[in-house]
């Protein structure tokens, strides 16, 4: 059975088989799937817990190691046995974005000081760091050698992983969506309600979808980080809805409304899509493109959902 797993996600993955197979960035991989096969914990028993100044981004755990911002500017590396402290790192303001781990070797993140900075996982010392135009909200994603990471300065970024150089940059308009890549693409939201789609190589546009507008001028806000499984591209929208788009064209395969904003980036697991919404529900909705009945079920919580799920 598949448990779906949104807060305490660091006391959660220490207590499970997680540890094993390692989860090295935001939503498990570049796909953004949200899915581990390694179990899930049976009962909410805390195995350990830390205590930091702030609230954390959402943790990454790899050769027992957890990798976690804070607000306190720090970038924590934790046992994930017993959650002591093995090092951190003082970046120059808040850090929001959860790194990404490569290789085993190098971590990743973004913070609010508009940097992106690479560590080495064994001692938190600093191997680059690469200046953007504004704070940065975006979880990097890493694959075939590369960075992809969003700021709010309007561009979509891919630097060369190990030296930090600039591979390209798009001007997109502003965002805090996180992207993530897969079959040679990089997929990403904005502030002016699109989603676009990018050739990894070199930045150029292959596709862009535009969301609904209600009469706002730019659109409504794409917060939310997309998941890319078997061709869709799952994403959610402010403007209450979850889509689902061909993430060969662009072209809407459907759209699903909750009650609220969609803040929280979905995962995808065996044909289900799992999100959070501002209307206090998680949902569970069937990812296949012709269904008559969309949701599966809805689950009600005490207030707005806008962390992202983990699935295991």
């Amino acid at each position: 059975m598949k448990k779906v797993l949104f807060a305490m996600l660091i006391l959660c993955l220490s207590a499970s088989g997680v540890l094993a197979q390692g989860w090295p960035m935001f939503l498990h991989d570049s796909q953004h799937t949200g899915r581990s096969d390694s179990s899930a914990p049976e009962n909410d028993v805390i195995a350990w817990s830390y205590d930091g100044a702030g609230s954390f981004s959402s943790p990454v755990v790899t050769e027992l190691k957890v990798f976690v911002g804070s607000d306190d500017g720090n970038l924590y590396a934790l046992n994930a046995i017993n959650g002591l402290l093995l090092w951190k790192f003082q970046a120059g303001d808040s850090i929001s974005s959860s790194p990404a781990v490569a290789d085993n070797r190098v971590c990743i993140f973004g913070a609010r000081d508009n940097y992106i900075y690479a560590l080495y996982v064994e001692n938190g010392a600093k191997i680059w760091q690469f200046q953007t135009g504004d704070s940065i909200y975006s979880s990097p994603t890493v694959a075939d050698g590369k960075v992809f990471i969003s700021s709010t300065d309007g561009y979509l970024y891919a630097l060369d992983t190990l030296t930090g150089e600039q591979r390209w940059k798009e001007n997109l308009g502003k965002m805090t969506s996180s992207p993530a890549v897969d079959n040679n693409m990089v997929f990403v939201g904005t502030w002016n309600g699109r989603v676009y789609a990018l050739d990894e190589q070199d930045g150029s546009e292959i596709w862009m979808y535009q969301t609904e507008w209600h009469g706002t001028e730019n659109g409504y806000v794409i917060a939310s980080s997309p998941a890319v499984v078997d061709g869709r591209v799952y994403i959610g929208s402010n403007d209450w809805h979850v889509y689902s788009l061909n993430a060969g064209d662009g072209s809407l395969m459907w759209k699903f409304q909750t009650g609220g904003h969609v803040e929280s980036s979905p995962a995808v697991v065996d044909n289900r899509v799992y999100v959070g919404s501002d209307d206090n529900n998680v949902y569970c909705l069937d990812a296949r493109d012709n269904v008559e009945n969309r949701e599966i079920w809805r689950y009600k919580t005490n207030d707005r959902v806008q962390s992202s799920p983990a699935v295991a």
